[in-house]
C-alpha cells in the first residue's frame, strides 16, 4: 500500500509540474519588458548627458569669447593677433 501511495504522489507531482509549464512565458514576458526598461533608462540617460555637455561646451565657448584672459590686456593697446578658441 505504500508503495502505491508514494507512486501517486509522484504523480500528482508530475501533474502539477506539467501545469506550472504554461508560466514560463510569462516568467520571460516580465523579464523583457524589466529588460527593455533598463535598456531604455541608459539609452535615456547617455542622451541627456550628451545633451548637458553640449550645452556647457556652448557656454564654455560663449565665456571665451565674450571675455578676454588675464594677463593680455595692455594699456591702450589693443592686440591683433587672432583669439583661438578650442
Amino acid at each position: 500500500m505504500a508503495g502505491t501511495y508514494l507512486n501517486l504522489r509522484l504523480f500528482h507531482l508530475q501533474l502539477f509540474l506539467l501545469q506550472a509549464w504554461p508560466l514560463t512565458p510569462a516568467y520571460g514576458a516580465i523579464f523583457g519588458h524589466v529588460l527593455g526598461s533598463l535598456a531604455a533608462f541608459l539609452v535615456s540617460s547617455a542622451y541627456l548627458l550628451v545633451q548637458a555637455n553640449v550645452q556647457a561646451n556652448a557656454e564654455l565657448q560663449k565665456m571665451a569669447k565674450t571675455s578676454e584672459p588675464r594677463g593680455t590686456k595692455t594699456r591702450g593697446v589693443k592686440s591683433k593677433a587672432k583669439k583661438k578658441v578650442q
